[in-house]
């Protein structure tokens, strides 16, 4: 009985099963995920508590709550409007001209509403580049949304009134599932994925809905995604939302838009050069630093570049278990070393059997990646390092050695701590 009315209180209390449009299979699935949800007490009449909590929940479980989930099917750039206004959000909260230090020296532009202060620098990296690839982005976005390569679900949490409710939050959630797609490349509606084993992108109580809009951030948005052949790990800042939904609330659309560090844009440029090549290139490396418009809150260094683009998600499921192996999460730099096996091929002399010799020796390695030549210094010069290890070779020894997967073992989280620990060698 106890059960039995756990489950007609958490089926009364979704709106999204008056659906005028969803089907039995959609319904079924729903069902079976909000009882799942009720079983450890999340019905959406839960607030929100905390962003530690929401954050702990969206690594550990599938689902936080019974809301809708939405998987991104859709990401396109936003470009400026024949007045030269260009959507997005004012990241940094300054008006800045090209005079302002604490605006970095970049203008900003104005939204089509005529809001100034938008930050969305990265209209003027595409537009710098070739036709090639200005053309081909949206293309080569919405294939490697279509083949799993950056397929996210968004959950929607605590949400109790879908025209106005000034407290939920967001989880973002990665899956590198197969989705089934309609014969216009489109994914299909409804679809049950599975979660990465590093399936926890990012999560925010900073949300809310007014007046069916849904608003929210900042967050963090950690990225892995396989582009240009190459697994690539981006680091999504000040992320904001600013979506609506559809009459049946079966998808929304809207713009997402943020900052990206620097580094991440050149490790794209060093996955271009290293797929073939590409007129670009040179381009991308001499624009994107004197770009930069918004400040790291660390430093205070002109480091990240802002973007904007327009995004669509569909309904979608997820399967109740979760592939995260959480026993492994709190390892440290050096034993996630010894984990991944890099004591075969590495002499460090802290370690314990790390006494290889195929490998360089990595003693020193955090002081000698602060002089290395290029543009990619320091920390930067070790992550590149990590996602393509032919991206340089130490002298006397051999390319294609090094395993190349080493982002697909680790969760981002302990990515960091092996990479923090590997500068302080």
């Amino acid at each position: 009985m106890r059960v039995a009315a756990r489950r007609a209180s958490c089926h009364a209390a979704h709106p999204v099963l008056n659906y005028p449009t969803m089907n039995l299979w959609y319904r079924r699935n729903f069902v079976r995920i909000a009882v799942a949800a009720c079983a450890v007490g999340a019905c959406s009449s839960d607030s929100v508590v905390s962003q530690a909590q929401l954050e702990k929940c969206g690594r550990n479980r599938a689902t936080c709550g019974n809301g809708p989930m939405y998987v991104l099917s859709r990401l396109t750039p936003s470009y400026p409007d024949a007045q030269g206004r260009v959507a997005g959000f004012n990241i940094d909260g300054l008006v800045s001209d090209a005079e302002q230090k604490e605006g970095c020296r970049v203008a900003d532009f104005v939204a089509p509403d005529g809001t100034p202060g938008i930050d969305n620098r990265f209209v003027d990296l595409l537009e710098s580049t070739s036709d090639q690839i200005k053309e081909y982005v949206p293309a080569v976005l919405q294939s490697t949304i279509g083949t799993g390569g950056f397929l996210f679900i968004v959950e929607m949490v605590g949400v109790d009134d879908f025209e106005n409710d000034d407290e939920i939050g967001l989880v973002i959630r990665r899956s590198t599932d197969l989705p089934l797609l309609g014969t216009d490349g489109e994914l299909l509606d409804g679809q049950t994925f599975n979660l990465a084993f590093d399936h926890f992108a990012g999560a925010t109580i900073n949300a809310r809905i007014e007046n069916g809009r849904i608003l929210a951030g900042p967050l963090e948005w950690k990225v892995l995604t396989h582009f240009f052949a190459v697994d690539i790990r981006f680091n999504f800042k000040n992320v904001y939302v600013d979506a609506t939904f559809s009459p049946e609330r079966n998808m929304i659309s809207g713009v997402m838009g943020g900052s990206i560090p620097i580094a991440d844009i050149l490790g794209i440029a060093d996955a271009i050069e290293n797929f073939g090549g590409d007129a670009s290139v040179p381009i991308i490396r001499a624009l994107v630093p004197p770009l930069a418009d918004v400040q790291s809150p660390d430093t205070g260094d002109c480091d990240q570049l802002s973007f904007a683009i327009f995004a669509e998600g569909k309904f979608a499921f997820v399967h109740d278990e979760v592939a995260l192996a959480e026993d492994t999460a709190e390892l440290t730099g050096d034993q996630l070393f010894v984990q991944l096996g890099c004591i075969e091929c590495h002499t460090v002399t802290s370690v314990p059997g790390a006494v290889g010799t195929i490998g360089p020796p990595l003693d020193g390695l955090g002081a000698r990646s602060q002089r290395v030549s290029g543009q990619q210094v320091g920390r930067d010069f070790v992550v590149q390092s990590l996602n393509n290890p032919n991206f340089t070779i130490a002298d006397g020894y051999e390319p294609d050695i090094m395993p190349d997967d080493t982002l697909q073992r680790l969760t981002l989280e302990q990515y960091d701590v092996l990479v923090d620990w590997l500068m302080t060698l």
